[in-house]
């Protein structure tokens, strides 16, 4: 069961996304990282050189040892398990939308086709 403190997903993830996000698993298990098991869907501020700043979808994965300290802030989206990490600040900017995948974009929140 969610805890009540945290945020409910209020996004839907599309096929082409799925897909991406089984790739980045598949990809980092292959490289030697511990096998992945929940999905961690975040939204990140990465500061650039020349001082700006682009705002993006973080997808990363918590691995079966870090199970038990996750359990209670699993959520089901779309059928992927995974763990909303997310400040009320940003919610808005998944609230609604389709986190979805396409090439030159990346993964990224979409209004609702």
């Amino acid at each position: 069961m969610l805890r009540p403190d945290l945020l409910k997903a209020t996004f839907t993830i599309s096929s082409e996304a799925k897909l991406f996000i089984e790739t980045l698993r598949v990809d980092s298990i292959a490289q030697g990282f511990e096998e992945t098991d929940v999905l961690s869907i975040a939204w990140g501020t990465l500061r650039l050189n020349n001082g700006g700043e682009n705002e993006l979808v973080v997808a990363s994965f918590y691995d079966k040892s870090q199970y038990d300290a996750i359990k209670d802030g699993i959520q089901i989206v779309s059928g992927v398990p995974l763990v909303y990490f997310v400040t009320e600040k940003n919610h808005g900017k998944f609230d609604g939308k389709e986190l979805h995948y396409e090439v030159g974009k990346g993964l990224h929140m979409r209004a609702i086709v």
